[in-house]
């Protein structure tokens, strides 16, 4: 498998409520995570993914995005993959060592050695450097709590998320 992950691990189309194929995914700073481009069309992300993805939308975040249940790709117009939100039921690795699951405290100790200017969120930490930031909403009471969610994402998505002003 090369680096950024192989459509080859992805080989069969699943049925829409079965797991996608692919379970790690490398993050490449600023271009997307395994075979999940940033700048994808929705097409081409399921293609990728080798799997239908269930379309959704929050009250929260107005985005349109896909829940691919290993992940949530979220576009902006037109129609194009801006971040990728990635749960605990996958390997989501950056320099090697897979982020999730993983006690918060180790994390950012990793991630610091690499980003000495990462930033904290309030409920886990963002790398501006790397393009990626991780969820651990209860890592500040108790730094062993796991990190729960890893999100890639593109330049200048913070800056024009809603609520950013």
């Amino acid at each position: 498998m090369t680096e950024r992950g192989s459509a080859a691990a992805c080989s069969k189309r699943l049925h829409p409520t079965d797991f996608p194929a692919c379970k790690r995914f490398v993050i490449a700073p600023y271009v997307g995570a395994g075979v999940i481009l940033l700048g994808m069309s929705r097409e081409e992300a399921a293609d990728a993914m080798q799997f239908i993805p269930r379309p959704f939308r929050t009250f929260q975040q107005p985005l349109d995005s896909d829940d691919f249940s290993c992940c949530f790709v979220s576009y902006q117009p037109p129609g194009v993959c801006e971040a990728v939100e990635f749960h605990p039921n996958v390997e989501v690795l950056f320099y090697g060592k897979n982020l999730l699951r993983q006690p918060y405290q180790e994390v950012e100790a990793f991630v610091r050695e690499h980003d000495p200017d990462w930033q904290a969120t309030g409920d886990g930490f963002t790398s501006f450097r790397y393009g990626f930031g991780v969820y651990a909403p209860y890592a500040f009471e108790d730094v062993c709590q796991p990190v729960e969610s890893v999100i890639v994402f593109e330049k200048g998505y913070y800056a024009q998320a809603p609520g950013s002003g």
